[in-house]
């Protein structure tokens, strides 16, 4: 299939450098990146969610490797609030989307005030989440894919906190943007009581770079290359 392809279309950079390592009879111009993007028209006419606290939100699945990070979010806020090193009276977390039965669990055995899930939503729903959040959490699955989540984040112009060691895609992404910070388990603590004392929560997104992930500007490109 490889060989008797006029294009190949990949995600990101990353899978095209493999595959030009790993298939070398590949030429370089025959594989094109398009990533996933967002929909301007989502984002349009839309009222976001009012909340009367700092409110760190997290749209989509929590399962696999994804879990780890979540318990490591968790047990951090936890931590913080058992120490009274920030008060729970001023923020709150919310989880909307699928949790896995595991992660749903640490949720019931921990059970931190003013954490949340919400279940699934309609995505017209999640858009609205989103604008109205503060802080946007991404909890990413293999370091070398980027959903479409991450652009909706980007669209939605919030700080983005990515809990997640720093040589994947999403980190790689988020620093292109100046959108957000990437944290592992190290520095997770501090960072997050930054954040939860109201600091450090503001980005301003290039419009200019944002619009690349329009899936208008996405699709005029595989447009181009159909012709």
């Amino acid at each position: 299939v490889l060989r008797h392809a006029d294009m190949l279309s990949v995600v990101n950079k990353n899978m095209k450098e493999k595959l030009l390592q790993t298939f070398t009879f590949l030429d370089d111009y025959k594989v094109t990146v398009i990533p996933n993007g967002y929909d301007p028209n989502d984002f349009k006419n839309v009222t976001p969610q009012r909340f009367d606290k700092l409110t760190i939100l997290h749209a989509g699945s929590v399962y696999g490797r994804r879990i780890k990070y979540f318990k490591l979010l968790l047990e951090t806020v936890n931590n913080l609030i058992q120490s009274e090193e920030v008060s729970i009276k001023d923020f709150q977390i919310i989880f909307i989307g699928y949790l896995a039965r595991e992660a749903r669990q640490i949720l019931s055995k921990l059970r931190i005030p003013n954490v949340y899930y919400l279940g699934v939503k309609r995505h017209d729903e999640t858009i609205r989440f989103m604008l109205g959040a503060d802080v946007l959490l991404l909890i990413p699955g293999a370091s070398d894919v980027l959903t479409s989540k991450i652009f909706e984040y980007l669209a939605a112009e919030k700080f983005i906190l990515n809990i997640s060691d720093k040589d994947g895609e999403a980190f790689r992404l988020i620093e292109e943007m100046k959108a957000g910070k990437t944290v592992n388990a190290t520095v997770l603590c501090d960072v997050l009581r930054e954040i939860l004392t109201f600091k450090n929560v503001k980005v301003k997104v290039n419009h200019s770079k944002l619009s690349k992930f329009s899936r208008f500007n996405l699709t005029k490109i595989l447009a181009s290359k159909l012709e």
